[in-house]
């Protein structure tokens, strides 16, 4: 199958944008993920903790994704995740890309030399190019600060969300800026809604970025919403809170799963309105991962993260996109 060379950008955090970027790569011969540079938890936060620099967590994810498979042997290496002694917690690739930072000078030529090393199909790019923090302001006037204590938190729905930000702000990466504004598409990736798809769209100049672009920006919406941060919003909502970062009416696609999922996830699953007025095309399509995987029993009673998209049905309708516009 011939590759579209369209220019392709995505956004997001590490494991919604992998898991697009695994179907993507088949898909797509010229991609540029554009990665949140705000986690601050896990083995990525006690490194930035401890040696300064950046999180480099969700960039070790895309490049896994986008890893050539004679390299699997490398790329597995990189998923590994010690567990005992003193790196007990630590994942392997996040140590190798923060060594790499130290020896190479800076963390994009890092990224390069990881991204030869792993033959990847597709270039990683942290949203700025300095570290920040993520913030959240409650409807009540209380700040949430920092990715992971944002991601865990149980009282944004209860009590709403003002705004977010970052702190410090930071002006948006030019290597990114450029590939917005150069890109034929750009494909907002799923994750959590405050601490991965917007933390990637709150840097300086990202509004302007795109609305400087001529490219068609996709929305793969979440299969569900998370308990306690998104509890019954729909696709709008998420598309709402998008367009106030990048620009009213800049979503021009938004792809919804359309098939039940099991009793206790439907509940939770996240629909469109068919109203005829939106101004962006709703794409409904079966677009989740299969729940074989699991028992019966673990598939009702699994935590909402773990459904997942197929990577391979998105990337089929992104590149359905692809060749209509």
């Amino acid at each position: 199958m011939k590759k579209n060379n369209l220019k392709l950008v995505t956004m997001g955090g590490g494991g919604g944008s992998g898991t697009v970027l695994r179907g993507l790569k088949k898909h797509f011969s010229n991609i540029t993920a554009i990665v949140s540079s705000a986690d601050n938890g896990g083995s990525a936060g006690r490194l930035r903790e401890e040696l300064g620099g950046f999180s480099v967590g969700d960039m070790r994810q895309c490049l896994i994704a986008l890893a050539a498979e004679e390299k699997k042997a490398l790329a597995d290496y990189m998923s590994y995740r010690f567990e005992v002694g003193s790196l007990k917690g630590h994942n392997a690739g996040n140590i190798l890309l923060a060594g790499l930072e130290k020896t190479t000078g800076s963390f994009e030529q890092a990224l390069v030399v990881l991204e030869e090393a792993l033959a990847c199909a597709g270039k990683t790019l942290p949203v700025t190019e300095k570290p920040t923090n993520l913030t959240i302001k409650l409807k009540d006037g209380e700040l949430i600060e920092g990715e992971s204590q944002i991601y865990e938190s149980q009282i944004l729905n209860e009590r709403g969300v003002d705004d977010i930000f970052l702190d410090p702000m930071v002006k948006i990466n030019p290597l990114a800026e450029t590939a917005i504004k150069q890109a034929d598409i750009i494909v907002i990736c799923p994750g959590n809604l405050y601490a991965s798809i917007l933390s990637c769209l709150l840097p300086q100049g990202i509004k302007e970025a795109f609305q400087q672009s001529k490219a068609k920006v996709i929305l793969a919406v979440n299969l569900v919403n998370q308990e306690a941060q998104t509890d019954n919003m729909q696709a709008d909502d998420y598309i709402n809170w998008i367009e106030r970062k990048i620009g009213s009416g800049r979503v021009d696609y938004a792809i919804v799963h359309k098939e039940a999922l099991p009793e206790k996830l439907e509940q939770s699953r996240i629909k469109a309105e068919l109203k005829e007025d939106k101004n962006y095309n709703l794409i409904w399509a079966d677009v989740a991962g299969e729940l074989a995987e699991y028992s019966v029993q673990d598939a009702l009673a699994a935590s909402r993260s773990q459904i997942k998209h197929d990577s391979e049905k998105l990337a089929q309708e992104v590149r359905k996109i692809a060749e209509i516009i």
